[in-house]
Order: C-alpha cells, then sequence, then structure tokens
C-alpha cells in the first residue's frame, strides 16, 4: 500500500479529467499542490517548534514556581441575569 504505479496513476488521472473537465482540471491540480506545500510546511514548522521545545511559535511558556495556587482554576464567570 502507498506505491501507486503508471497504470493506477493513469487511471485517477482519467477519472478526474471525466469528473472534472479538461478546462478545470489545471486549476484544481494547482490548488491541490498548493495545498500540500502549505500543509508540508505546517508540518515542518510544527516539528521544528517541537524540537525548540515551544508550545506555539513566539509564544512563551509561563513560568511558574510550582504552588498549588499555579495549578488552581480560574473563578468561575458570575450568571447572568
Amino acid at each position: 500500500m502507498g506505491n501507486l504505479g503508471f497504470q493506477e496513476l493513469l487511471v485517477i488521472f482519467l477519472i478526474a479529467l471525466i469528473v472534472i473537465g479538461p478546462r478545470k482540471l489545471p486549476e484544481v491540480a494547482k490548488a491541490l499542490g498548493e495545498a500540500v506545500r502549505a500543509f508540508r510546511d505546517a508540518m515542518k514548522d510544527d516539528h521544528h517548534n517541537d524540537r525548540a521545545g515551544s508550545i506555539h511559535a513566539g509564544e512563551e511558556v509561563p513560568q511558574t514556581d510550582g504552588s498549588a495556587a499555579d495549578r488552581s482554576l480560574p473563578p468561575p464567570p458570575p450568571p447572568t441575569t
């Protein structure tokens, strides 16, 4: 699973050509390529940030002294009338 041969790719292309049409196929292929590229870039950035030890890019991790007050939940909001 995962290895597509020439015949499989040809069948996929022909089905896409029939469903989408020859005029829209280049636009759809370009959009799909851009989406895959954006996903790869996001995964690469996320992987890089995980190695650096940060939660999100540019976000600082709050420092605490480990007391019980640091682990408590914030108070609930006041009831609305």
